[in-house]
């Protein structure tokens, strides 16, 4: 167990995304500099290449959404958008971009430890810039929910670590506008967490390698369920309470 404990380490997005104006800054304060720039466009790139594993068909349950980024790329590949994030502020940053977009089928707010989906209801889980503010325990705790609701893959990134950390992060400390530091993951530790949320991993990929501790890996349940029912939700519309971990792009 990391000694922190569980729990956020960078950041608390219960705390940094609820006010309109930081959600609404939020993408050109990331992606303004060269370097956001090129990330982004390799980040996504990556997410792509993920979700062809879908071959154009199913529901993807992007979680947290934040302000809806991948959704064009979502509902571009044939997919079908499914938006949940633990910020009121962020989902209703998406609904008002992305909410008439084709493709997308719904936008909630919800807690990421407790997802009001039943088991096996979306074919894909993609949850992307949250495993690198939170600690072992919560990571595990989210990769078995994820888990749950997916019915073939869960997609997600986390920021590793290796001989490059120290100089990746002294790189990004110098050209990148974001400064959180961000809990890395050593080869060990995210491959006992794959096991542990009984997923078999299919893909993984480096995202501006050696420059980025990004990577992005794609996992599939290693018994994979029947096509999923359209995204039953448990206690229609139900809204969590439980302001726990989630965090948003």
């Amino acid at each position: 167990m990391h000694p922190l404990g569980s729990g956020v380490t960078a950041s608390d997005p219960r705390r940094d995304y609820q006010d309109p104006t930081v959600v609404a800054s939020y993408e050109h304060e990331r992606f303004r500099s060269p370097w956001g720039r090129v990330y982004a466009a390799m980040h996504r790139r990556g997410i792509r290449k993920a979700l062809l594993h879908l071959e154009g068909q199913g529901t993807v349950l992007d979680v947290p959404c934040g302000t809806g980024r991948i959704a064009p790329l979502v509902t571009g590949l044939g997919l079908s958008y499914l938006g949940l994030d633990i910020s009121t502020a962020m989902v209703s940053h998406c609904r008002e971009h992305h909410g008439s977009r084709s493709g997308v089928v719904g936008l909630s707010v919800g807690d990421i430890e407790r997802l009001p989906f039943e088991d096996a209801s979306v074919d894909a889980v993609v949850c992307l810039k949250l495993l690198h503010l939170i600690t072992v325990p919560n990571i595990a705790l989210v990769l078995r929910e994820c888990e749950r609701v997916a019915a073939r893959y869960i997609i997600f990134d986390i920021a590793r670590h290796d001989r490059w950390t120290p100089l990746v992060r002294w790189f990004k400390r110098c050209y990148s506008p974001v400064k959180v530091r961000p809990y890395a993951l050593s080869r060990e530790e995210w491959t006992r967490l794959i096991e542990d949320a009984d997923l078999d991993l299919e893909q993984r990929r480096h995202v501006m390698w050696p420059i980025s501790e990004s990577v992005i890996l794609t996992c599939s349940k290693r018994t994979s369920a029947c096509a999923p029912e359209p995204y039953p939700v448990r206690g229609a519309k139900r809204t969590i309470s439980r302001q726990t971990t989630a965090s948003t792009r």
